[in-house]
């Protein structure tokens, strides 16, 4: 399977070596820094249980790459004008195109069956850049849940020992192209979750952010650390007491 990570910083890097690991053909595209350093030393991620270590292809621009069988987009929000520019070399007859973003996604409404279906979200997407540059056939939905962040170029840290990514149709079918790439990732190391309903997820992901960052904000700490002080467990706790209760509990009461 040949995967281009488009967008290789802290996520993106951290997919990508577990590609590798899982015996994918990896390539990446990543700033000019960054692809100068995969290229001279590989790609590093350092983690709880050891490092892992790849040899995958960097480039700067897509054309170098040619058509792949998926792209995992992980770039931020406000680089998706640039990735809708630039993702067309990568496409190929069949190629599936992940996103693995936070947030509201701009395919949101794909999938979906009447006019709904056809709704765009200009705030996201402007000038439908990417809505015209990726057919909805192509799209995978992705929910990341892993903590990392580049310590240099071509060396990206993992906080969590746990590293879980959902993957989802937009139409809710289950499809061969997820469970091949899933299938994948639980070699190098993932936790893969496939969901029917990845909007859900999505929208989990985004609760769980608005309600944790704040915090980690104003103390200035990480979620791990902030969640070894016995006193902000307890604020924790009481959150979650006035937001529903537990994740189960929560997740059977909204499904969106």
């Amino acid at each position: 399977m040949k995967v281009c990570i488009y967008g290789a910083g802290a996520v993106g890097g951290h997919l990508a070596a577990r590609l590798a690991r899982g015996g994918a053909d990896v390539s990446v595209i990543a700033r000019p820094a960054i692809s100068e350093a995969i290229r001279a030393k590989g790609l590093r991620v350092v983690t709880p249980d050891g490092d892992l270590h790849a040899r995958v292809t960097a480039a700067s621009e897509a054309r170098q790459l040619g058509a792949q069988d998926v792209v995992i987009v992980t770039a931020k929000a406000p680089a998706l004008p640039e990735v809708a520019k630039g993702i067309a070399p990568l496409l190929g007859a069949h190629t599936a195109v992940v996103f693995a973003m936070n947030g509201i996604p701009w395919w949101y409404f794909q999938g979906r069956e009447g006019p709904m279906g056809q709704r765009r979200l200009p705030l996201i997407d402007p000038g439908d850049v990417m809505w015209n540059a990726v057919a909805a056939r192509r799209v995978v939905g992705a929910v990341v849940n892993t903590a990392c962040e580049v310590l240099e170029p071509g060396v990206v840290r993992v906080t969590n020992r746990t590293n879980r990514l959902v993957l989802g149709e937009p139409d809710g079918t289950e499809s061969d192209r997820v469970t091949a790439l899933a299938t994948v990732l639980r070699a190098g190391g993932m936790t893969i979750d496939i969901t029917r309903d990845i909007r859900s997820e999505v929208w989990e992901k985004l609760i769980i952010n608005l309600c944790g960052a704040p915090m980690m904000v104003l103390t200035q700490m990480q979620a791990a650390d902030r969640l070894r002080r016995s006193g902000l467990r307890a604020g924790r706790r009481s959150d979650r007491r006035r937001g529903g209760g537990d994740r189960p509990r929560a997740r059977r009461h909204h499904r969106l």
